[in-house]
């Protein structure tokens, strides 16, 4: 399914970071990504249409603070599939496996950019990091 999807463009349209610096307890992250809205976009430069998707990513950490990114996604998909999208939209659905691979790349995109952010206001990191271990023989 991945390879007939094409990303034309990522954009972020806002970014709102907070962190409560008396925070003093325990800390719980949960991170949220929803997708606003599917709609239709008309491409001037190529003769197909593509899928416009809006997105907000999201982290709380409680009383710590939070994290959120809106923005939108333009994807290039079979024409048939953009149809079903669209007419599923209605419902405030996705085709399962199209949703499936805009989730992965929303993930993808936002948490490079929200790995950052944690970094530089001492956030803690919302995914688990790569750590070395050191073998005992």
């Amino acid at each position: 399914m991945e390879k007939q999807i094409k990303i034309l463009g990522f954009n972020i349209t806002s970014i709102n970071v907070e962190r409560n610096p008396n925070f003093d307890g325990k800390i719980d992250v949960q991170t949220n990504v929803n997708i606003n809205s599917l709609d239709r976009q008309k491409l001037e430069l190529i003769k197909d249409d593509a899928l416009k998707v809006e997105f907000i990513f999201s982290v709380s950490y409680k009383e710590l603070g939070s994290l959120k990114i809106k923005g939108n996604l333009l994807l290039l998909i079979d024409s048939k599939l953009l149809k079903q999208a669209l007419s599923d939209w209605e419902d405030k659905k996705v085709p399962a496996e199209l949703n499936t691979a805009i989730l992965n790349l929303l993930i993808q995109k936002c948490s490079l950019k929200a790995l950052q952010l944690e970094q530089e206001l001492g956030l803690p990191l919302h995914i688990p990091m790569p750590q070395v271990k050191v073998k005992e023989d």
